[in-house]
């Protein structure tokens, strides 16, 4: 009854508050998927509502029960979508990569930079690719989609690294997936490392994947991924140490190696992800239309028809959150609606820890954004009752204890934190204060706007 009533409060307010705004000034257009090298975050009710408008508009089918999610599987050509779209090269790599292609000799590596209205970021990333200290020649390529109307910001700045890299135009924008597509495409060498505008390689990352690649056990992968931070890295705890130092290298290799599973739904980090160019081509590359969670639609989709791998041993890139396009609402939202149907797909079952983890991490991006916190509310519960899912016993325990008893709640989670060997002491710090923060909503700003918001992810128990 509760969620009916906060389900219908809100789509009243919707549409009363939507035509009051809307009629005083234009529907601002949202900024979407790609935000370029900086990221908005103050939102007027207007622009909460032009986003919501938008989320509607693609994810929708997310919650229709009659969507199949075995659609995500489905073999699709997504290079012919864009076949006709001309990449234009401005910028031709020289020198050393030249006389490789003299000798009739390929280079091994492609460093593909896909980018969008990005200049400091890229620029950034660039010279983290240029700081390898492989031996033998690569391939450095960016590939960049024009602004609105036709123009290509990235094109005065790259022209200090014109005998460096490879630039290439795309003649229109075909979208952030369709462009790693004809990253794919363009490059030259057996496998393509794609790197995001806003991440950057550490120097031993082309060594380190050369000694993988011509490894047996895996010259034959599809995608080779990396850690994203040292809390992932093995051995990390002392019992992991004392074990890596009894066994063999092939063994300890192996270890490092292994990709993250969970009930069949793979989980690869998605930055600076190293692909075998040929059999990506071959199972269809990324769909445009599966965004923003296309990256781990296609990872899903490769381990179905291939091995892939996440190496496990060091760091072998930075990122840069804060500038990451994921942090931007309208992304956020839609990996609310759109991610449990993939996992669905994949895992072929979805519990109710999962709706609510998959809502508690996306929200975080717009906790300061009350019409966008109480749309999530509310398709959450719908969630709920579209999957049938209910709080296992064990979430009820947490739940109360996260509401009830947070000392315990929060000693218990650092300890165990701290013998996994997950999380530093610092790290841990950060978040315990940022989990702090993102519970207390700023009930003034919401009672404002559209009626106070639950203040908590997990509902009672029914």
């Amino acid at each position: 009854m509760r969620d009916k009533k906060l389900e219908s409060t809100f789509e009243k307010s919707h549409d009363l508050k939507e035509s009051t705004y809307l009629a005083q000034k234009p529907t601002p257009k949202p900024i979407f998927y790609g935000v370029g090298d900086m990221l908005k975050h103050h939102y007027t009710k207007a622009e909460q509502y032009a986003i919501i408008a938008e989320v509607e508009r693609r994810c929708k089918q997310y919650l229709d029960p009659n969507f199949d999610p075995t659609s995500f599987i489905y073999p699709r050509d997504n290079f012919a979508i864009n076949a006709e779209v001309e990449s234009l090269c401005v910028v031709r790599q020289s020198l050393e990569y030249k006389q490789a292609q003299s000798e009739s000799q390929t280079p091994l590596f492609t460093i593909a930079i896909p980018t969008y209205n990005r200049i400091t970021l890229l620029r950034r990333a660039i010279l983290s690719a240029l700081a390898q200290d492989f031996d033998k020649p690569y391939e450095i390529i960016v590939v960049e989609n024009p602004l609105e109307p036709i123009s290509y910001p990235a094109e005065s700045m790259l022209q200090e690294f014109a005998s460096h890299i490879t630039y290439y135009q795309n003649a229109k924008n075909i979208g952030g997936l369709g462009n790693w597509n004809r990253c794919l495409e363009l490059a030259c060498g057996k496998w393509v490392c794609l790197l995001h505008s806003d991440d950057e390689l550490l120097p031993s990352y082309l060594s380190r994947m050369h000694a993988l690649v011509t490894n047996p056990t895996y010259s034959q992968a599809l995608l080779i991924g990396a850690i994203e931070d040292t809390s992932q890295i093995y051995p990390r705890t002392l019992l992991q140490r004392l074990y890596g130092k009894c066994i063999t290298k092939a063994r300890l290799l192996k270890l490092q190696m292994q990709a993250s599973f969970s009930d069949g739904f793979c989980d690869l980090p998605p930055r600076a992800m190293l692909h075998n160019r040929a059999k990506c081509i071959e199972i269809g590359g990324y769909n445009e239309s599966e965004a923003p969670s296309g990256d781990m639609t296609f990872f899903n989709r490769a381990a179905l028809c291939g091995e892939v791998f996440c190496y496990a041993g060091d760091l072998l890139t930075r990122n840069h959150y804060e500038a990451s396009s994921c942090k931007d609402p309208n992304v956020a939202l839609m990996m609310i609606l759109q991610n449990p149907q993939m996992f669905l797909c994949f895992n072929h079952k979805l519990t109710h820890a999962q709706l609510v983890g998959n809502h508690a991490w996306w929200s975080r991006y717009f906790a300061h954004l009350p019409l966008l916190r109480l749309y999530a509310q509310m398709r959450l519960r719908q969630q709920f009752r579209l999957f049938g899912v209910r709080p296992s016993w064990q979430e009820r325990v947490k739940w109360y204890m996260r509401e009830h008893c947070y000392f315990v709640f929060a000693t218990l989670k650092m300890a165990k934190s701290l013998l996994t060997g997950r999380v530093g002491a610092q790290e841990l710090e950060f978040s315990f204060e940022n989990e702090q923060k993102t519970q207390k909503v700023d009930s003034s700003n919401v009672a404002q706007s559209v009626g106070e918001l639950p203040q908590t992810f997990m509902p009672p128990p029914h």
